[in-house]
């Protein structure tokens, strides 16, 4: 995630915090991860709307410190035991971008929130390629994001440009990546999918990374 893309979902949540709680996030990883690793996704997002009353459960498909409900959305079993919770939002942040079908990711979404309830999703729309573990290079705008959830309507939509940010200026302060990033541009005979969709790139490398930004309720 991206401080300015937490920031977006932030003014999402605070503007309804009644109508989204309980918040379920989805594909939460660990309590490190949101204070440590990326501690304004924690400063940003769940602290202010934990403060002001509302209640968050983590998911994740591991059980580590800081996930609340650990297992797959595809059992039917551990949905129904989510939809216990009566969840009235769902928070999905960078996910479908590593699934190798959204459609399918996106539904389960709509099942496990009430009528009524709200969805937030963030994709990257400008943004490198990124195994976690896989990548499959979805980069919709908003309007194909909407297209996933015909059982919704769409309250906010917007591309956030991430000012400051840059592919070039993530090489210049990680050396370690330039050289990884170089070493593999030049190696197109290893995973040549993967090689493809990194060359691709590069003519975008001093564009600002982008992230489409989406609230929707379900009717």
């Amino acid at each position: 995630m991206l401080v300015q893309e937490a920031k977006w979902i932030a003014n999402e949540l605070n503007t309804r915090i009644s109508e989204l709680s309980p918040l379920i996030n989805v594909g939460s990883s660990t309590l490190h991860f949101r204070t440590v690793e990326q501690p304004f996704i924690d400063k940003e997002i769940f602290k202010p709307f934990v403060q002001q009353g509302g209640k968050v459960l983590h998911l994740d498909m591991k059980e580590e410190q800081g996930v609340d409900l650990a297992g797959d959305l595809m059992n039917e079993e551990f949905r129904d035991q989510v939809k216990e919770h009566e969840i009235k939002g769902a928070l999905c942040s960078n996910l479908l971008e590593h699934v190798e079908n959204p459609q399918l990711v996106c539904d389960l979404l709509v099942d496990i929130v009430q009528t009524n309830g709200y969805i937030i999703i963030t994709v990257p729309h400008r943004y490198p390629y990124h195994n976690d573990p896989i990548d499959t290079m979805f980069r919709p705008d908003v309007k194909a994001i909407e297209a996933l959830f015909p059982a919704c309507e769409l309250v906010n939509g917007e591309i956030v440009t991430i000012e400051g940010s840059s592919f070039a200026k993530m090489l210049l302060r990680n050396p370690s990546l330039l050289a990884v990033t170089t070493l593999r541009a030049l190696m197109p005979f290893y995973k040549f999918q993967s090689w493809k969709h990194i060359v691709a790139y590069i003519p975008k490398s001093f564009k600002p990374f982008q992230v489409t930004c989406v609230t929707l309720r379900k009717q």
